[in-house]
């Protein structure tokens, strides 16, 4: 749980590795929530919630 990180209520974060000591995951969330808010950023300017993806099969 981190508390007073800018935020009214305590975030929790939880992970499954017994070798990263408590600062790198603290770190590692802080690197891996940054590039998932600019993804998001990059989505809404781009409109990218209506890409159209196509797969040919045969491509490969």
């Amino acid at each position: 749980m981190v508390k007073d990180h800018g935020r009214e209520n305590p975030t929790f974060i939880l992970t499954n590795s017994k070798e990263l000591s408590l600062q790198r995951v603290l770190e590692v969330y802080a690197k891996r929530w940054r590039i998932e808010n600019k993804i998001a950023e990059l989505v809404m300017f781009f409109n990218l919630n209506s890409l159209f993806t196509y797969y040919d099969p045969y491509s490969f």
